[in-house]
């Protein structure tokens, strides 16, 4: 039968308008149900730290992925599938890491909707594509790092999202991190994740991120969702009973399960680890730091190689307090040389070559620390105050007058800004400041701060300091009965 050209030409657009329609999702309601409840669990969790995301804006922005993502007829093996993925999703996305905006540089919706994030963030949305596309792509975790796999009961091959979905070796992660064998199962480093352990990593992200706020009722909700999800962490046991403590001034709960935890053999070593930090904490905030030192000394022989920096960065605090500077700075340097890249060690380093008397590399350490993360106001104030102490006043005090308050970690921050004002001599400016932090501090640890810093040693003799301190002592170190 022959038809007229242009009843030809109509049918023709029709067989590709319905073609096309069958090839791919038109939108957020097409998805598969199971790639939409995952969707809605994550952005459930990104909302807890960016509340002014357009959900509905994210969904739409996802499903059009989706469908940019669908592979090619002739990708049918896994590489070439992988291959077409690691184009679509990560060409072009910027790794960041600016722990200062978080929610806008490393959250899920900064890596889908602004194309930048960080391991965790990228590999979430390489997952939640998989999910959507029924590819078997999992997360998995390892010590403070995230990627994606491509495991299906037969092959398996990991896929860095940082660094363009490169696929590394089950060695090579073996070798980064020097894992121990112990870990595997506790922590569950190296296993394809299921959705219940990513969204616990993710409930983890945001409740820390709302006890930074101090809204610490409602980090303890999302803590227990994480708790219920893995309950054999005893180390999240003893978070929850640290945030309890904050938040009701008795401590007691607290230091008796660490003992517990602590004594007990048949508890795995990461946790008795969580514990000998929770007492050497306790004896920090108790001034006493020859016991301190005895319980980080115990850590440190507990401490996988990439939690030893961290053992090293408290040992530097309790030389500190011991007014052993130089060994302090020995040990904030031996902890960067385990990290150049951790802008928080850099910077406390800096600290701690200022208090040895090595200011010129304090100065320049910390300039080049705020070079590569110039929001950050943790920084920002050190600098500010190490330049006052340098004899620039005029250039430090206009920095610290342009700080703004953060959106988390904001006893820090306040904290902070009393030290400055300390270094800065005004009783006028410092003593409001001072007391306003003591009156709201959570953290016993504060206590170490006030008892060892030089450079509150002006004031320590005045009446009106040792009021403040000695109803913060009172306070954060309640062990009601």
């Amino acid at each position: 039968m022959h038809l007229p050209l242009p009843t030809r030409c109509l049918l023709l657009l029709c067989c590709v308008l319905a073609l096309r329609a069958g090839d791919a999702p038109a939108g957020w309601n097409d998805l598969p149900e199971a790639a939409r409840t995952l969707v809605d669990g994550i952005l459930e969790r990104n909302l807890v730290l960016e509340p002014e995301l357009d959900a509905d804006a994210a969904r739409g922005a996802f499903a059009a992925l989706v469908v940019a993502c669908r592979p090619p007829a002739e990708a049918t093996e896994p590489a070439a599938i992988v291959r077409h993925l690691n184009q679509q999703i990560l060409t072009g996305r910027t790794v960041a890491y600016l722990s200062a905006q978080y929610w806008r540089d490393s959250s899920f919706a900064a890596a889908l909707l602004r194309r930048q994030g960080n391991c965790l963030a990228t590999t979430t949305l390489y997952v939640a594509v998989g999910r959507a596309l029924g590819l078997p792509i999992h997360a998995v975790f390892v010590p403070r790092h995230a990627f994606a796999c491509w495991s299906d009961g037969k092959r398996r091959f990991n896929l860095e999202t940082t660094a363009g979905g490169r696929s590394d070796s089950d060695f090579a992660y073996l070798s980064r991190f020097a894992l121990d064998g112990g870990d595997f199962d506790y922590f569950g480093w190296m296993k394809p994740a299921d959705d219940q352990r990513l969204f616990a990593e993710l409930d983890l992200v945001s409740a820390n991120h709302l006890a930074g706020q101090q809204r610490l009722t409602d980090a303890q909700a999302v803590l227990a969702r994480v708790r219920t999800a893995l309950p054999w962490r005893r180390d999240l046991e003893l978070l929850s009973l640290e945030w309890a403590a904050q938040q009701g001034g008795d401590r007691a709960p607290l230091l008796a399960a660490a003992d517990r935890i602590a004594a007990d053999s048949k508890t795995p070593r990461a946790a008795v680890l969580a514990a000998v930090l929770v007492q050497a904490a306790d004896h920090r905030a108790r001034l006493d730091r020859t016991k301190e030192r005895a319980a980080l000394q115990r850590a440190y022989g507990l401490a996988p190689w990439h939690q030893r920096e961290d053992i090293l960065e408290q040992m530097s605090t309790c030389l500190r307090g011991l007014r052993d500077h130089a060994g302090a700075a020995l040990c904030m340097e031996l902890a960067v040389a385990h990290d150049p890249t951790n802008l928080w060690k850099r910077a406390w380093l800096a600290g701690m070559l200022s208090e040895a008397k090595r200011h010129d590399e304090a100065l320049a350490l910390i300039a080049a620390v705020r070079a590569e993360n110039p929001e950050e106001v943790y920084f920002a104030t050190m600098q500010a105050g190490m330049l006052v102490q340098g004899g620039k006043r005029a250039e430090g005090r206009a920095l610290f007058d342009g700080l703004r308050p953060p959106r988390t970690g904001l006893e820090l921050f306040e904290t902070n800004r009393a030290w400055f004002l300390a270094v800065w001599g005004d009783r006028a400016e410092f003593y409001p400041q001072f007391e306003q932090v003591l009156r709201t501090a959570t953290d016993p640890g504060i206590l170490s701060w006030i008892a060892e810093d030089d450079d509150l040693d002006q004031y320590r003799e005045e009446e009106r300091f040792k009021a403040a301190v000695e109803a913060c002592r009172k306070r954060v170190l309640g062990t009601k009965k």
